[in-house]
């Protein structure tokens, strides 16, 4: 049975034609109409509409403005929360109380990332048109300070939350 095994492969070698096949090089007269010219560049993007630009400018001073009231909570709840006693107690509920107070203070950071998101993923503006590359940069750029408002806002939040008696 092994000996037919190999014997097999050698067999069906034998039956190939071994004739002359065409090269796969190219042809004297590919070679001869190749374009070797660069391609030009392409043009330049045109810049963000002012439209983006405002929209993007307005969203993030959205976010600024709910920093500054989030702030302002912040340091209204973080001594509540350090007298916060066991869980369950009046001032441990008054602490929790005071933590969603805060988690509501930072709403318009929050809806103004959601608002650059939704840009940044339909990619077209309120008339319909789509963006162009420097509208795409105005909508991260943007997105971007908004995300390290929210991001820290949240990590603020966590750090306050971790601090409460867990029930």
């Amino acid at each position: 049975m092994r000996v037919l095994l190999f014997a097999l492969p050698l067999a069906l070698a034998a039956c190939l034609d071994r004739g002359e096949y065409p090269s796969l090089k190219p042809r004297a007269f590919e070679l001869a109409h190749a374009t070797t010219a660069p391609l030009p560049p392409a043009p330049p993007a045109p810049p963000a509409r002012p439209e983006i630009v405002a929209r993007t400018a307005a969203l993030a001073r959205q976010a600024r403005e709910g920093q500054s009231a989030f702030a302002i909570e912040l340091a209204r709840t973080r001594p509540v929360v350090a007298r916060a006693g066991a869980a369950d107690s009046e001032s441990w509920i008054t602490a929790q109380e005071a933590v969603s107070g805060l988690e509501a203070s930072r709403s318009p950071s929050v809806v103004a990332m959601a608002e650059l998101d939704v840009l940044n993923l339909s990619g077209v503006d309120a008339a319909g048109l789509k963006f162009g590359e420097n509208d795409f940069a105005a909508v991260r750029a943007a997105a971007d300070q908004v995300d390290a408002i929210v991001t820290a806002q949240a990590r603020d939040i966590a750090a306050l939350t971790g601090s409460l008696a867990k029930p």
